[in-house]
Parts: C-alpha cells; structure tokens; sequence
C-alpha cells in the first residue's frame, strides 16, 4: 500500500468531490494511474498543507502530492519527482490599484497559504519596493487557501497570491468581483516528494510517469481536467537547479 498525503482543498488540483469524502482533480487521476501501474493500492489522507513536508520526513507517509513547487532549497529535505509546470500570479478587488507592475503592490498587504513558496517571492518583491525608496510589502500568512480568500473579502490583506490555475478557480467561484494579475513571478516546476532515502520509490514513480507519457494517459488526464498548459515535457529528479 502506498500511503498518499494531500491538502485536498486547491481545486483544479485536488478537492473534495459532492460526496465530501472523495477526492478529485488532475493529481488525484496521476497517483491513481501510478498506482494501477506500480499494482499497489492507496490510502490518501488531506492535511494542512504546511505539515505536508514534515509528514514524509518522519515516514508518516510515502508520498506527498499537492502541486508543491521543487527549489534546491526543499529539495534538501525530499525528493522531488516532477510532473508538471506551475507560475504564480496576483488576485485581488477588481476595484483595487494593483496593476501589472510590481510596484503597484508596495506598500500593500498580500495573502498566502502558509508553508507555500510565495513567501519567497514576496519577500523578493518588498525588498524591490525598499530598494527603489518605496513602502515594503507586508505579507501575511493563513491555513489554507479558503482562510486567505476569506482575509480578503474582509479586507485584511489588499491581494493574495496563488499558482494561476488556483486563482482562475478563485475567480470563476468568487461571491465577489476578483482580478488576476500577472506582476512577473516566476515560473517554476511541480512534483509529488519522497524522503531522501526512499530511492527505490522516487525511481519507480518517475518510471511509472515516463510510461504515462507515453501511452498518452498523462496528456488524457491533464486534458480532462483542462489543465494542459502544466504539461511538463519529460518527468525528471528534483529538476529545480535546471529552471531558469
């Protein structure tokens, strides 16, 4: 059996189903297919997404999926197995100021999940904002995805911060008028991690993707979820020192 940690709770990636039990979404469909693929069965657990890390370092669990983006930094606590492409962008108040030039957010409060990478980014772009004589960003970190939406309705953070398919959902569901704003954060890759010592896992799982390649299951899956533009051309190792 292979146990599978998520955060179900970031659809088009994954999230609960009517039933509130079932979880669904394109990485859902990707460990399901591996699964079948390697003959194993799954037991899959949704947790806060910043414990996720932490639960496959202690063995708690053998894999973790939930769109984690790979930076050397990460990657020296896992091992990334990556499968797809990802970039971040800016929501907020249709009404809001925040344009597409990053100065426009000096001075603001920004939102994130915590235990995300965003933070980085963030920080990068405050010390942008100090450097040229402007008000830093002030960010501020939540649970989940829900409880940073939920900060910007009530007005506590000016925008929030998200991987673009994310933020498109955010937006089509919003009770509220919401704006995506592309101010220039990076692109970066996406994977599912195991722990450094389980390499005989990481190498069968990335074998396991290179077959879903190709007989074409993972271009069948990404489609179905109409999340084609995160096709990553070849599946690979802690690919994060080759990203631009």
């Amino acid at each position: 059996m292979l146990t599978i940690a998520t955060d179900a709770h970031h659809p088009p990636n994954e999230s609960y189903a009517d039933d509130g039990k079932t979880i669904v979404g394109f990485e859902p469909d990707v460990w399901n297919t591996l699964a079948t693929l390697l003959g194993v069965t799954t037991r899959v657990v949704s947790i806060d997404f910043d414990g996720l890390i932490p639960s496959v370092q202690s063995g708690r669990f053998d894999v973790a999926f939930e769109s984690l983006s790979d930076d050397t930094a990460r990657e020296q606590q896992v091992t990334f197995i990556d499968y797809a492409n990802a970039s971040a962008v800016v929501y907020a108040p249709a009404s809001t100021a925040v344009t597409t030039d990053a100065n426009s957010l000096c001075g603001l409060k920004a939102g994130l999940q915590a235990g995300t990478d965003f933070a980085t980014s963030i920080r990068r772009l405050s010390t942008a904002c100090t450097a040229h004589g402007k008000p830093a960003i002030d960010a501020m970190e939540y649970a989940s995805d829900a409880a940073t939406v939920m900060a910007l309705y009530a007005q506590r953070v000016d925008f929030a911060v998200d991987d673009r398919l994310a933020a498109k959902k955010m937006t089509e569901h919003s009770p509220r008028p919401l704006k995506i704003v592309d101010v220039g954060l990076p692109r970066f890759t996406v994977g599912a991690i195991v722990r450094h010592d389980d390499k005989q896992l990481a190498a069968a799982l990335l074998a396991a993707l290179e077959r879903m390649h190709q007989d074409g299951s993972y271009a069948a899956i990404l489609s179905r979820w109409q999340v084609s533009p995160l096709a990553l051309d070849h599946p690979g190792l802690n690919l994060a020192a080759g990203q631009p």
